[in-house]
């Protein structure tokens, strides 16, 4: 005796927040003897309903095999309240104005600037680096001082990546922050 299934349709799937939904405190601590913390929890559900949306409505994968730095500065570069920013940083062993770096720079252009402003400095062709001083020195009236990858002009630094692609970054308090996506030439970064 067989029996038959009647085929029913499902209803459509509910539209997906416009907004991230960010939660803010987790409702009780953990034990003290948890190797966790409420903000630890929070970080990971934030990041976890982030990724859901981004994976969904992006159709994005959901990149939970990326290298570690990068999914720090990923973290990082999301809208987090002030008290996860700092649990965040925290926890990676970062100031805040270093986990700020890292987020910029993934802003700016993912995995690839993360890795950029995180590689040591080495050594560019001589042809890329007479190439680089000409066309530095041409804009700002003075030689550029050089130091492996890095051209700099007064608060303008211009890296030379590995990938082959340049990076412009200026002085902030104190610090190097990115300042623009990359380009393929220097003199990309260089035109208004």
């Amino acid at each position: 005796m067989t029996s038959q299934r009647e085929h029913v349709e499902l209803p459509p799937l509910p539209a997906l927040p416009t907004t991230p939904v960010v939660a803010t405190s987790w409702p009780t601590d953990p034990p003290a003897n948890a190797p966790f913390t409420g903000n630890g929890l929070l970080l990971l559900l934030n990041d976890a309903a982030q990724r859901a949306t981004d994976t969904l409505a992006q159709e994005a994968p959901s990149g939970l095999g990326i290298d570690p730095i990068v999914d720090l500065a990923r973290r990082a570069a999301a809208p987090l309240p002030s008290n996860l920013r700092k649990a965040l940083a925290a926890s990676s062993g970062l100031t805040i104005g270093s986990l700020d770096q890292q987020a910029t720079a993934y802003r700016l252009g993912g995995a690839e600037a993360v890795h950029m402003i995180n590689e040591p400095s080495w050594s560019p062709s001589p042809s890329d680096v007479e190439r680089a001083v000409r066309l530095l020195t041409e804009k700002f009236d003075h030689d550029p001082t050089v130091r492996g990858n890095a051209f700099t002009i007064e608060t303008e630094r211009y890296t030379l990546s590995q990938s082959g692609r340049w990076w412009k970054a200026e002085r902030r308090s104190g610090r190097w922050r990115l300042a623009s996506a990359p380009a393929d030439r220097l003199i990309d970064l260089l035109e208004p």
